[in-house]
This record gives C-alpha cells, structure tokens and sequence, in this order.
C-alpha cells in the first residue's frame, strides 16, 4: 500500500494533536476527584497510544502511517463511556481522524 496522501496526514495530525491537548486537560479534572480518578487513569493511557499516533503521523516519510488505524479505534472506545466535556471533544477530534484516515485509506 503506498503512503498516506499529505492533505490526509496533515488533518489527522492536526486534530489528533488538538485530542490530546483536551485529553491533558481532562486528565487533571479527572483525577483530582476520587469519583473519577479511574476515568483519569484511562484518559493517561489513551494519552499514550495518542502521542505514539501523532509521532507516527508527524514523520513525513514514515511507512507506518496506516498502522495508527487500530490504536485510534481503541482510543475511541476508551475514551466513549467517559462523560467529560473535554473527553467528548477528544473522542469527536479523533472520530474525525480515523474516518479521514480510512477514507483515504479506500481511495488508495
């Protein structure tokens, strides 16, 4: 499969790294209250498989771009039962991104 097209790479990069932003915030709202501390600890994991996705995205000439796919649908499962409004955001952000990146996908 050949690479991912720019305009494709550059918008999911785009709203992925905004997710994350929102996930940051979340996070400290999250765990400061004990009711929620375990949606905290959630929101720090998908952080990861987040970050991993935008350092992924962010090389230009990497040939793993599609392989984000898998982590950003586990992100979105994750990150769905969480009622959050920084966390809803995040999940629409990275609703977003998975569907451009498998429309692109598909077009390849």
């Amino acid at each position: 499969m050949s690479g991912m097209h720019e305009r494709v790479r550059t918008e999911a990069l785009r709203l992925l790294r905004l997710a994350v932003g929102r996930l940051d915030r979340a996070h400290a709202d999250l765990t400061r209250m004990g009711a929620t501390r375990a949606d905290g600890h959630v929101v720090k994991t998908t952080l990861a498989d987040l970050n991993f996705a935008v350092i992924v995205l962010n090389d230009a000439d990497s040939p793993n771009h599609w392989h984000v796919l898998p982590d950003l649908r586990k992100v979105q499962a994750s990150l769905q039962p969480i009622n959050h409004a920084d966390v809803r955001d995040a999940w629409s952000d990275v609703t977003e991104a998975t569907m451009l990146i498998e429309d692109g996908q598909r077009q390849q």
